[in-house]
């Protein structure tokens, strides 16, 4: 679903005019996906804040752009992941 709404969502992100564009994944992994906003730090030296500044904008744009899609998937993912499996429950 996400992966259909990519070009969507990067024009989004990038209406924040953050220096870097979102990482997407070259394929999916049991599932899950790790799409990544980067940004440079010296560590272990002090990190500046000018790059906490930017990578604090990166997560509140991240969100801002990806919670519309995430309220359309089927909340039946969210709730599957709440019960435990039947191997679990002990009788």
């Amino acid at each position: 679903m996400l992966a259909a709404k990519r070009n969507e969502i990067d024009e989004a992100f990038a209406a924040a005019d953050l220096p870097n564009a979102l990482q997407w994944p070259g394929r999916v992994t049991a599932g899950r996906w790790a799409i990544r906003y980067t940004v440079a730090a010296n560590y272990p030296d002090k990190v500046d804040p000018e790059r906490l500044r930017e990578l604090n904008r990166a997560a509140a744009e991240m969100k801002r752009v990806f919670d519309p899609h995430l309220d359309e998937l089927d909340p039946q993912f969210e709730n599957d992941s709440l019960e435990p499996l039947s191997e679990d429950v002990e009788d």
